[in-house]
C-alpha cells in the first residue's frame, strides 16, 4: 500500500517497527516533498520534517475477519455464539471470580478453567428437576430407571475420573490436595 497525503504527495513503505505487542508498517514522505508544503507545521514530525503513517502489519487479516463476521454466515454464527458460549463465559467471569486466574503456567490455568466449568455445570445440573414418573410410587428415587438419577450418577463418575487425571498424586497414590470417592 502507498498512502497519499492531503496535498497529493506519496507516502511510501519504509520498514517494519515493533511497537508494544504489535508489528507496524511505517510509511513516510520524502523530506523534499514536505519542504514546500503549506501544512508542514501541522502534519510533519518537526525532528525529521516528514509525514509518517503507522499501520498495523496485520491490517489485511483484520479486514478479512471483519468481512467474514459481517457476512450472512458470520452473523448467524455470532448469534449462535451469543446464545451458547458468551453467557457461560460471562457467568464465569462475573459470578465465579474468573476475572483473574491466580496460577502459574498454562497447564494450571487450564485446570482452574476446567474446575470452574465443572462447578458451572454442577450448578446447572442441580437446577434440573426429575420428570414425574408414573411408577415413582413403586420405585425409590435412586432407582436405575430414574433418568435424573442416571444423569447425576454418570456425571459424578465422569467428573471424578476426569479430575483424577488432572491432579498430582503423592507416593501413596492419593491426591495431594483433594480426595473424592472412586
Amino acid at each position: 500500500m502507498t498512502g497519499i497525503c492531503s496535498q497529493g504527495k506519496y507516502l511510501t513503505f519504509r520498514h517494519f517497527r515493533a511497537k508494544g505487542n504489535g508489528l507496524h508498517k511505517l510509511y513516510k514522505t520524502s523530506v523534499s516533498d514536505c519542504a514546500t508544503c503549506p501544512l508542514k507545521d501541522s502534519c510533519t514530525n518537526p525532528s525529521t520534517g516528514t509525514k509518517v503513517i503507522r499501520e498495523s502489519a496485520i491490517k489485511d487479516i483484520y479486514r478479512q475477519m471483519q468481512q467474514r463476521v459481517q457476512s450472512s454466515k458470520g452473523r448467524k454464527m455470532r448469534k449462535v455464539r451469543q446464545g451458547t458460549v458468551e453467557p457461560v463465559l460471562g457467568t464465569l467471569v462475573n459470578f465465579t471470580g474468573m476475572k483473574k486466574v491466580n496460577t502459574k503456567g498454562i497447564a494450571m490455568a487450564n485446570k482452574c478453567m476446567i474446575m470452574a466449568a465443572v462447578a458451572y455445570n454442577l450448578k446447572k445440573l442441580l437446577k434440573l428437576k426429575p420428570s414425574p414418573n408414573k411408577n415413582s410410587k413403586t420405585k425409590p428415587s435412586g432407582s436405575l430407571d430414574n433418568p435424573f438419577y442416571n444423569l447425576i450418577t454418570r456425571f459424578h463418575r465422569t467428573t471424578n475420573a476426569f479430575i483424577a487425571t488432572l491432579l498430582p498424586f503423592n507416593r501413596n497414590g492419593q491426591t495431594t490436595f483433594w480426595s473424592f470417592a472412586r
